[in-house]
């Protein structure tokens, strides 16, 4: 039972991580765009 639990957390880290990761490269290409964007403009 324990077990289960402690993995059950660490999936939950690890969704949350590449969660975060994901939002990251989201907001950084969309920072990059807009850069371009105002350059171009």
């Amino acid at each position: 039972m324990n077990n289960v639990s402690l993995n059950w957390r660490g999936s939950a880290v690890n969704a949350r991580m590449t969660t975060q990761q994901l939002l990251l490269v989201c907001v950084g290409s969309v920072f990059r765009w807009s850069c371009c964007h105002m350059q171009a403009d």
